[in-house]
């Protein structure tokens, strides 16, 4: 856990990016609840009742962040652990936060983190979340490994030298 938390900057205002624990349960849940319906339209890794995600933070296959801006949450991100060795992840930031660079420098958190770990980092995503395609293109390169039912693609990203350094949380 000690290794998840780094400390910078967004937009000037004081910003930690840390691993989620049980105590984070209602930050998480108020967090949720306030993003629109259709921000949540391909971000279901879970489920956002609260009895959910205090199960999800207990879990030890499932790494879960959240970065805090002037102490309030405002992007959640998460690793779920295989035995195989993936890592599949998924990142959402409040849409109050959209274009400040969130979604690229969780993707470079979430490679690092898997890189500690030694995991190799992969995703699905929706096919029409162009968004969150090009977010991910815009960090690096990715292989979509299959296409899955409902439009989804099984991507996989490769661990490069940069995933050996924390990323700079100064946005």
């Amino acid at each position: 856990m000690e290794a998840g938390t780094l400390t910078g900057t967004v937009g000037g205002k004081q910003a930690v990016i840390r691993c989620l624990t049980v105590a984070d349960s209602e930050p998480l849940t108020e967090m949720l609840e306030r993003q629109p319906e259709e921000h949540l339209t391909y971000f279901h890794p879970h489920g956002f009742d609260r009895d959910s995600l205090r199960r999800i933070l207990r879990r030890h296959s499932v790494m879960t962040y959240g970065l805090f801006v002037d102490n309030r949450l405002c992007a959640y991100a998460l690793l779920k652990l295989f035995p195989t060795r993936k890592a599949y992840l998924g990142r959402l930031v409040s849409p109050e936060m959209a274009g400040k660079g969130l979604g690229k420098f969780l993707s470079r958190y979430l490679y690092w983190q898997a890189y500690l770990l030694g995991f190799q980092p992969c995703s699905t995503i929706n096919k029409n979340n162009l968004a969150s395609l090009k977010s991910h293109e815009a960090v690096r390169p990715f292989h979509v490994v299959s296409t899955l039912p409902n439009d989804f693609l099984l991507i996989r990203f490769e661990l490069t030298e940069s995933d050996k350094r924390a990323p700079l949380l100064d946005l």
